[in-house]
């Protein structure tokens, strides 16, 4: 029988390092959200490590789930009986896992000898957010690079918005990203194009995430490529960051919500010299590209160090500051205001994308 289990890192590094063990076989990985969590699909075998897993990170228990919605408590000695539970939490986290296995293994069928962009099949988009679905898919990937572009009416060249979603838009399904995107009235009432990229299983902050947004970038037309504007909210603004410092002279401007960057404190292992902690180089390349922070008490100090490291290089940087929101509500407050969208439109770069 095939058994699930959701296991929350919450943004530990010491725990990140432990858990790597649900990464690899015997457990096949449905989710993965550096930082947050991880999802995992095993087998009876696969039991002991997880036992070892609790014993290691010195937790009482652990849940996992069967096919039939039953729940099981693991601990380091014993595994107390399943539990049957009628409609609920558990049957919702098992209806959940079982769309994350599906979109899974669609997601291999559709990377399978395809080297072109191809529209999502059976995309169910909110008619009026008037979305198209893509995927950008080579051999040889395991998982496409999703995202949803939305063209405005009308013939011409119009700016363009790309849009990066917090780990709450995580997934494969194309539309976690949209959920978040799709309520900004400053960017629906504006004519412009909006792309909205949408991360899976791979890092937002990897060096190829970037090559495969500045690749989709390119290829959208009808595009004034003196006016493409970035934006980030929690992880996607830590991930707009690194953009910025990674290719600073892809973006006219960039504005950027409740940015989560003490991600950059703890990069990892794998992480390339663009998107490691900020420093003096890292500083001047974020200086070339006009950047407006806004952050609640839960990301003042890396924030309000960014801002005054930007301000000394004489860069065009501004702040806002909810002192009285943390991290969930700081981030619509401040996307609600108009200020940073008048703001974000008036750039221009000669550079383009």
């Amino acid at each position: 029988m095939i058994y699930y289990t959701n296991v929350s890192i919450v943004y530990g590094p010491e725990i990140e390092e432990k858990v790597t063990c649900l990464l690899q076989p015997p457990f096949r990985v449905v989710k993965y959200i550096p930082g947050i969590g991880v999802l995992s699909a095993f087998e009876e075998e696969a039991l002991p490590a997880l036992r070892a897993l609790i014993a290691a990170l010195d937790w009482e228990c652990v849940y996992y789930w069967d096919k039939k919605g039953r729940s099981h408590k693991l601990t380091a000695t014993e595994i107390t009986p399943a539990r049957k539970v009628g409609p609920g939490r558990n049957r919702r986290i098992m209806r959940g896992m079982e769309r994350w296995v599906k979109w899974d293994a669609s997601d291999k069928r559709l990377c399978e000898g395809v080297s072109e962009r191809v529209v999502i099949p059976d995309g169910r988009v909110p008619f009026f957010w008037r979305y198209k679905r893509f995927a950008l898919v080579r051999p040889g990937d395991t998982h496409p690079f999703r995202y949803s572009l939305r063209m405005a009416k009308g013939k011409g060249e119009y700016p363009l918005v790309v849009y990066l979603h917090s780990a709450g838009g995580w997934g494969i399904n194309g539309v976690g990203a949209l959920r978040e995107a799709a309520p900004l009235p400053q960017i629906l009432l504006r004519k412009c194009h909006v792309l909205a990229p949408q991360f899976s299983l791979s890092s937002p902050y990897a060096a190829q995430a970037g090559e495969d947004l500045g690749e989709v970038i390119a290829s959208v037309p009808h595009v004034d490529r003196a006016r493409v504007y970035l934006m980030g909210t929690s992880m996607g603004g830590c991930g707009a960051v690194i953009e910025c410092r990674r290719h600073p002279g892809r973006y006219a401007a960039c504005v950027t919500s409740v940015a989560w960057l003490q991600n950059l404190e703890n990069p990892g292992k794998d992480a390339d010299e663009n998107e490691g902690p900020l420093d003096e180089k890292a500083f001047d390349a974020l200086a070339r590209t006009p950047l407006w922070l806004g952050y609640g008490r839960d990301e003042k100090s890396v924030n309000e160090a960014l801002y005054e490291a930007l301000k000394e290089r004489g860069a065009d940087v501004r702040r806002t500051h909810y002192k009285r929101f943390g991290h969930i509500l700081a981030g619509p407050v401040f996307l609600l205001k108009p200020r940073w969208a008048h703001w974000l439109f008036q750039h221009k770069t000669g550079e383009g994308a």
